[in-house]
């Protein structure tokens, strides 16, 4: 059974501006729809009879990032880059629920759910340095700032909520044969 779906979405454009500079802009949009179990229990009508249900609650996490990124060519094998981006996360919360009876057998729920949103600003660096004509490595620093989201859409303690540090580090190698790249990396 599905119960977690993620999609996202990238965008870039580059521009040569002199013959070792480069500037580019980018962009990712990820949306991610999860199904959590919530378990409540309750009572129905008169006399006070306990029921217990298990429900789905619906929670929808966005993602966005904007990047702007300046890339400088030191010499024909080695070039450096800096790219500064904006990260923004929005998720939905449930505050409240609301639980009715619609006949002897049948018990409804309703949430009401809080808007949560966080926008960060960070850069990363990168180094590339290219073996040949078809074939360079490369290492970079994400998030060098340090950076930090939300760890889970779901904040079980809407007063104590689990940030991630969201720095990494990467190193990748690129096959390029004219317009055609193909790469890897970790």
């Amino acid at each position: 059974l599905l119960t977690n779906l993620k999609n996202n979405v990238k965008f870039s454009a580059y521009k040569r501006i002199t013959p070792k500079l480069y500037l580019g802009l980018g962009g990712i949009y990820t949306k991610q729809d999860e199904f959590r179990s919530v378990g409540y229990f309750g009572y129905i009508s008169f006399p006070d009879i306990p029921f217990s249900k298990t429900g789905q609650h619906a929670e929808k996490l966005q993602e966005f990032a904007a990047f702007f990124t300046a890339a400088y060519a030191i010499n024909r094998k080695l070039s450096v880059a800096a790219t500064a981006k904006s990260a923004w996360q929005q998720f939905n919360n449930p505050v409240s629920l609301f639980i009715s009876q619609v006949n002897d057998t049948t018990v409804t729920n309703k949430y009401t759910d809080d808007t949560t949103k966080l926008n960060r600003f960070d850069a990363d660096i990168s180094v590339n340095y290219a073996i040949n004509s078809f074939l360079q490595v490369g290492v970079t620093v994400m998030n060098i700032a340090g950076t930090k989201l939300f760890g889970d859409m779901f904040i079980k303690d809407s007063t104590k909520p689990t940030f991630k540090n969201q720095r990494s580090y990467g190193v990748g190698i690129c096959y390029r044969h004219e317009r055609f790249n193909a790469g890897a990396d970790i």
